[in-house]
């Protein structure tokens, strides 16, 4: 919780500190590493890693891929040091050639800093942070008591706390978010991110049989927890679609039907499409006369279990949805 809701801020420390910047990176691409040892999350843990490389500094970037001329190009232009004319004297030219060029590109760089002052340009440049990170923290900040006042359900809070929402989405949330958050939407950078608001701690599957010649047949999925003796497959951080949607219709049955009765209705019709993303060797060659789906509670077993079953699943069926067949 420390890395998720405090780190962050230290992102926007002075460049003074910005070894507490690098050590905020540091922090938040670890856990990002750990979260992504611990399951598939696709590319969400590699997009976060990715938005922190901005954080560091030319200079630390040097240490990290130095070689190839690129940490002499940035180290040219690395803040604080004195722009020095790249002048090499060799045999061909003369030390009086040498110090006409040097001088010629010193009057160059005071005509540029004549037109350009370097004060000016600070208090522009200061200004203009000054003025994106007042909008970047009232839209952050409007951003959140949104989503806040979105996902609050009634009767989970005290009374008191809901009047407040109430009054902060009518006399801050909606006037704010006409002038500002619509117009800042489009581009991807301030908008409300839940990805996991509350994780679950259980994983229903539902596992797809069809009948033939009055027995149920399990379909094996590439890379759903199906058969308990079946090690779990590697796929991260590609997440395979139909798998992915199983898990989701195992935690909501109903909400997912519409998409699951076309999911039988392929079974049933044999259709390529659907079934090359099953397990060809649990296809039979014939259509089956009907289908259901077998709904069990999953959960890794225990190094016991594992070492006198050598089952890596151990599941309990809690119910079946079905049988649907052929219309």
């Amino acid at each position: 919780f420390v890395i998720e809701l405090v780190v962050p801020f230290l992102f926007f420390v002075p460049d003074r500190w910005r070894r507490i910047r690098h050590a905020a990176a540091l922090a938040t691409i670890g856990l990002q590493m750990m979260i992504a040892a611990t399951g598939n999350y696709g590319f969400f843990n590699l997009l976060a890693i990715v938005l922190c490389i901005p954080l560091f500094d030319d200079q630390a970037l040097v240490r990290v891929a130095p070689g190839r001329g690129f940490g002499r190009r940035i180290q040219a232009g690395a803040p604080g040091e004195a722009d020095t004319p790249d002048v090499r004297v060799s045999s061909e030219r003369t030390i009086e050639a040498a110090h006409d060029d040097m001088r010629s590109e010193a009057a160059s760089m005071r005509t540029r800093g004549a037109l350009l002052p370097a004060r000016r340009v600070r208090r522009r440049a200061a200004a203009l942070r000054t003025v994106l990170a007042v909008l970047i923290l009232i839209a952050s900040a409007t951003t959140v008591m949104r989503e806040m006042t979105r996902t609050v359900r009634p009767g989970a809070v005290p009374a008191w706390m809901e009047h407040g929402f109430a009054f902060a989405q009518a006399v801050w949330v909606d006037p704010v978010q006409k002038v500002l958050l619509d117009f800042t939407d489009p581009f991807r950078s301030i908008n409300g991110y839940g990805l996991f608001r509350v994780m679950t701690t259980t994983r229903p599957e539902l596992i797809p049989e069809g009948l033939w010649d009055g027995t149920w047949m399990p379909y094996e999925l590439r890379w759903q927890a199906g058969d308990a003796h079946r090690r779990p497959p590697f796929v991260a951080p590609h997440m395979p679609r139909l798998d992915w949607q199983m898990w989701f219709a195992g935690l909501d049955p109903r909400r997912q039907g519409r998409w699951l009765q076309g999911f039988a209705d392929g079974l049933l019709e044999t259709r390529p499409a659907v079934l090359v993303l099953l397990d060809r060797e649990s296809v039979p060659e014939t259509a089956p006369s009907a289908v259901r789906f077998r709904v069990y509670e999953y959960r890794f077993t225990t190094v016991e279990e594992r070492q006198r079953t050598g089952d890596w699943w151990s599941r309990e069926e809690t119910g079946v949805i079905g049988p649907i067949q052929k219309q």
